[in-house]
């Protein structure tokens, strides 16, 4: 069987710390009900500490602190806070209570209260805004932090710990006993600090454990009786501690720990940890006025942050306003780029700068030898991502860069998607010698297969040399890059603006000209056919004039008609892109019925038309859809005028979502179905049996296709013919 020391291997990060289930002994606990505030849970030690000779569970609060401190607590309850202190008389001892807010009910933690000298404590904390406000760096507020602490609340050692991105911690101040070891400088794995534990520091942020060789005081009943779990302990101060981190403490060295959160924007940034090599308790007042400190150094580091982010951003806007003055007098911004070399490797405190264009690689700074260089196109090009960020590619990206490069950082930033205008920043391998608290790894052992955790016991100063590292992208590199791409993105899209400015320019003169293209066209071609045809009739109507010249003169003019047929089509091809849409609502039914009526057209000319009775209504250019309808409608005719039982069906298919023209004619082979909207292409049936110029179906599919629709056959050789018209809505 496993000791209750130990933790599963795989589930340190998931140890339920905030559900332990018991409180150390230098308080007492209650639990009340959110309604009655009837104590539902106890601390066993509650009756005794509080010298009530009875049980608390079942009895209203006010047994205990009186009604007018009950209705306090009723009234907190209400209310909007979650946390509630005040002070108050049992049996003549004058104890302290802070009140929380649970799911489960109100938990209630008790004191005994201390005086404290209002004189000392005014000393105090001049003392803590005092040494705090001189600080001029992170650094220096840390160690003067680490001092006051010491000085105020006399703990043998007083160490400030920072989190890096991974979670594992450096000591970065720290104030000792002349005879203990120092510890600053080293460095402790996320696991010495779990998931839990420091989710558990952003919720209560000061800690206390006033002796590691403590008798936990177990709460009674053991579950809650709101929803039968363990009652929550997080935003506990009397909360009972985790027997791996117990142990931990001890082989430390440790009997008596304080530890408080340093919480930078929402996020845990670090800890000031106190040590005692004897049991030590600091009573509320004090650890309120240790509370009170860490803010104070917290607004602190803020205030630094704050200003190394105004010097960084004005130094940062210096370099950009450069850039962008050289960009906008090139025309190639990688130019710019080349004039502000220097600053663009020194706003990025990188060695080499790379520049990746369509047809060049420009190289600035230190020189990357041949084979890297390849690499880095290779990697890039399999690279989804605009911007890439690493500080150890060869660990990141082992399939590209290798442990004996000596190029460790990479910041890219990619403008359009592919690898064309890509801007890599390379920082060199920062060889570093990193000293950890013992080895980082927690010992474990096997017990039926299972590893399990155990806090280990060496805290020897141990060194490792990391290689393939380098310096870490901060956030200012970040924000650097994001508005050096938003200025490159600028300015690329004011080029492509110019650019779609001057094909304007262009196409408006291109339809100038093609507009006086269409009337030479038209008056240039018709004036010889109109000769033509005025001598043919002139011919004709001799009176003395053989069947032979009168058949060549109706062939002239009939070869006449054709040739105005096809310019008045390629007139219309040529000037449809030209035509503005004029949208309006078009009743599709009336359109067919005007356009037969027009033609003259009777079901007694052997040809049977139906147009069924609900087409719905369509928005468009009604000249446009006419020319549309009336094709289709043309061809139908054409093509069934020598069927027998000839018919066209003219409607909507819902299915389909499209109108359709259908008829029984000769239909089309499937291998002409493709080609026959292109200009000039016909079935081989319709040139064989039919006069035609291969425009009218061209026409049609221009025209819907500047409608935003699509036009589709379904067609059977010697069958049948069904064209669909799909129009948005």
């Amino acid at each position: 069987m496993k000791k209750d020391k130990d933790i599963i291997l795989s589930n340190c990060d998931r140890e339920p710390i905030h559900l332990i289930n018991h409180i150390q002994p230098f308080g007492t606990l209650l639990v009340l009900d959110k309604e009655s505030l009837k104590v539902i849970q106890c601390a066993k030690n509650a009756s005794e500490y509080l010298a009530f000779m009875e049980s608390f569970i079942g009895k209203k609060i006010s047994f205990l602190i009186g009604k007018e401190l009950e209705q306090s607590i009723a009234n907190f309850n209400l209310g909007s806070k979650n946390r509630l202190e005040f002070s108050g008389k049992v049996n003549a001892t004058q104890f302290s209570f802070v009140a929380y807010k649970t799911k489960q009910g109100i938990l209630l933690e008790v004191e005994r209260f201390t005086i404290s000298d209002p004189i000392e404590l005014q000393d105090q904390l001049t003392t803590i805004t005092e040494a705090l406000g001189s600080s001029d760096s992170a650094l220096e507020a840390c160690q003067n932090a680490a001092n006051i602490v010491s000085k105020i609340f006399n703990y043998d050692r007083v160490l400030v710990y920072r989190f890096n991105k991974d979670w594992n911690g450096e000591v970065i101040a720290e104030c000792k006993q002349k005879n203990q070891t120092s510890w600053l400088g080293l460095h402790y794995p996320a696991t010495d600090i779990p998931q839990p534990a420091r989710a558990l520091f952003l919720k209560q942020k000061i800690r206390i454990i006033a002796d590691v060789d403590y008798q936990p005081i177990a709460i009674t009943p053991q579950l809650n009786p709101t929803d039968q779990k363990i009652v929550d302990l997080s935003n506990s101060e009397l909360r009972g501690v985790s027997p791996v981190h117990l142990q931990y403490l001890k082989n430390m060295g440790v009997n008596a720990s304080l530890t408080t959160s340093i919480i930078i924007e929402g996020k845990l940034w670090g800890l000031i940890t106190c040590h005692h090599s004897a049991p030590k308790s600091i009573n509320r007042t004090q650890r309120q006025l240790c509370s009170i400190l860490v803010e104070i150094f917290t607004n602190k580091i803020n205030s630094l942050n704050y200003k190394a982010a105004i010097k960084a951003n004005q130094e940062r806007s210096k370099i950009v306003e450069q850039l962008k003055f050289q960009i906008d007098q090139e025309k190639d911004w990688s130019n710019a780029f080349l004039s502000q070399a220097d600053n663009l490797l020194d706003l990025f405190n990188a060695q080499a700068l790379i520049i990746l264009q369509k047809n060049r690689t420009q190289i600035i700074g230190e020189k990357i030898n041949k084979d890297f260089q390849i690499r880095i196109s290779q990697f890039l090009k399999h690279q989804k991502s605009g911007r890439i960020v690493s500080s150890k590619l060869s660990l990141d990206y082992p399939k590209y860069f290798t442990a004996a490069d000596s190029w460790a950082g990479l910041l890219s930033l990619n403008l359009n998607g592919e690898q064309n205008n890509t801007i890599v920043w390379l920082r060199k391998e920062k060889i570093q010698q990193v000293n950890w608290g013992g080895k980082p790894k927690k010992p474990e052992k096997i017990i039926d297969g299972i590893a399990y955790l155990n806090p280990r016991t060496s805290f020897a100063k141990w060194s490792k040399q990391v290689k393939g590292h380098s310096e870490e992208w901060s956030e200012e590199n970040l924000k650097s890059i994001k508005i050096i791409k938003e200025l490159l993105q600028n300015h690329l899209l004011q080029q492509q603006q110019n650019k779609i400015r001057t094909l304007n320019k262009r196409l408006k003169q291109n339809n100038k000209d093609l507009k006086a293209f269409s009337y030479s066209v038209s008056h240039d071609l018709r004036s010889p056919l109109r000769g033509i045809e005025g001598f043919t009739n002139m011919l004709l109507e001799k009176p003395k004039i053989d069947a032979s010249t009168k058949q060549i003169g109706n062939k002239i003019l009939h070869s006449v008609d054709s040739m105005n047929n096809l310019i008045d089509g390629i007139l219309k091809l040529a000037t449809l892109n030209l035509k503005e849409i004029k949208g309006q609502n078009i009743k599709v039914r009336d359109l067919v019925l005007g356009y037969l009526e027009e033609i003259n057209f009777s079901n007694q000319e052997g040809i049977r038309i139906q147009i069924e009775e609900e087409i719905p209504d369509l928005t468009g250019d009604f000249i446009l859809i006419k020319q549309v309808f009336t094709n289709l409608i043309d061809n139908a005719l054409k093509y069934t005028q020598h069927k027998k039982d000839a018919k066209i069906v003219i409607g909507y298919s819902p299915q389909k979502n499209a109108y359709f023209v259908k008829d029984n004619g000769i239909g089309i082979h499937p291998s002409a179905q493709k080609k026959i909207f292109k200009l000039f292409q016909r079935s081989s049936a319709a040139l064989k049996n039919f006069e035609g110029e291969g425009i009218g179906l061209a026409l049609v599919k221009k025209i819907v296709k500047k409608h935003n629709g699509k036009i589709f056959i379904d067609s059977e050789l010697d069958k049948y013919s069904i064209f669909y018209i799909q129009l948005p809505s």
